[in-house]
């Protein structure tokens, strides 16, 4: 409404009469859960724009088939995203299908060979790839290129020797014994079960690191409140979060238990209120729809096992209306695993910059848990389960 002509209809997945509102609309949007009622009255449709369009970067989701299907025929079709590639290139492809391209098996097949690696599941000729993407379909742009107003933004990393050591060491020794015992076991249905035991135990390494740089932490942000700078400190376990709030001390907390009108009460509060020097936020609940302009320094306590929420999170504070320079401290507990999660976010960053020409961080959650485990413990979650793949 505010830069076109256009006086657009939100339709909500309900029993709507769609030829009904187009005598009154010429756009309607809707969720990806709307797209099902829609298929119906797909040939009354000239175009489609998909926001957010990694989330049909799967051919195997029946949410990818029917963005699929709603898109046929259509004279224009655009994908919107921040982040096309979220682990790798073979992401691409149903994305490119949607926009009819890829469509003879034969191109699709040179394309993985091309640049999707072994088996899918890596990335080659990715300078080659970026070219081809901006030359043919794909317009880029950053933060740099068109929010030329917006200060800078700079990401910072903290060594911390954790106060929790002697807990930590208890848990990643015993860790390490678990996983060379389980490498030994024949039968796969327990090797099945004891992998999730592995990701529960990976969690636990991360809260006790957290909970070990909490005395650094707090001493930092004192430093930040006497400069009269306000501070964003993000974790991932509610636990954790709840600890962090409690030492601070604040009441300002958003979780995913909060409830939607308390979130927006407690952003106001932040952003207009002098005395409210810190909100404590989850990574997950809170990366996205929240403005916290009023903050200057971004703390992580914690880090998300999908760099993609970390990147989110940090545009919390750096976006429009931020007046001044906001950094992000990351604390890193050394010698733990937090050096580790880390070191493989920027080795994929890396893979992903070559072929889209960002500086996003992104990947998977599965990928970074898999790499973690076989550079840290030399231990292989791609083994066969069951007939089934660990990943599957």
């Amino acid at each position: 409404r505010k830069f076109t002509k256009f006086d657009p209809v939100v339709y909500h997945n309900t029993n709507q009469d769609v030829r009904r509102l187009l005598r009154f609309t010429d756009v309607i949007i809707t969720n990806y859960e709307g797209v099902k009622k829609l298929l119906p009255y797909k040939d009354l449709f000239k175009s489609m724009v998909v926001d957010e369009s990694h989330n049909v970067k799967s051919k195997t989701t029946l949410r990818y088939a029917q963005v699929m299907e709603l898109g046929m025929g259509k004279e224009v079709k655009c994908l919107l995203t921040g982040t096309p590639i979220m682990n790798r290139p073979a992401e691409l492809i149903p994305q490119l299908k949607i926009l009819d391209m890829l469509k003879d098996p034969l191109l699709e097949q040179k394309f993985k060979s091309r640049y999707c690696g072994k088996g899918g599941k890596g990335g080659e000729n990715l300078e080659e790839l970026n070219i081809k993407l901006r030359s043919s379909v794909m317009i880029r742009r950053e933060k740099a290129d068109v929010l030329t107003d917006l200060p800078d933004f700079t990401r910072n990393y903290i060594d911390v020797d954790i106060t929790t050591r002697k807990e930590y060491d208890l848990a990643e020794n015993n860790f390490a014994a678990y996983l060379k015992e389980v490498k030994q076991f024949s039968d796969r249905k327990i090797r099945a079960a004891m992998n999730a035991e592995i990701l529960v135990r990976m969690g636990i390494l991360k809260q006790i690191s957290a909970r070990g740089k909490m005395e650094a932490i707090k001493e930092f942000m004192e430093t930040c409140f006497e400069e009269e700078q306000k501070v964003i400190l993000f974790a991932h376990h509610r636990e954790i979060i709840a600890d962090y709030a409690a030492s601070i001390p604040t009441d300002l907390t958003i979780t995913g238990q909060t409830k939607l009108e308390d979130r927006q009460k407690y952003v106001d509060r932040f952003q207009e209120n002098k005395n409210e020097k810190a909100i404590v936020l989850s990574i997950r609940a809170a990366s996205v729809g929240l403005t916290l302009t009023a903050a200057q320094i971004e703390i992580f306590a914690e880090f998300d096992w999908n760099p993609a929420m970390h990147d989110q999170a940090e545009a919390r504070a750096h976006r429009i209306g931020q007046k001044d320079h906001v950094n992000a401290y990351y604390f890193k507990g050394t010698n733990t695993i937090d050096e580790d999660i880390i070191s493989l976010i920027n080795y994929k960053r890396d893979m992903v910059n070559r072929a889209t020409g960002t500086t996003t961080e992104i990947q998977e959650n599965s990928t970074i848990i898999k790499d973690l485990l076989k550079k840290r413990y030399n231990y292989d979650m791609e083994e066969t389960v069951s007939g089934e793949t660990t990943e599957e």
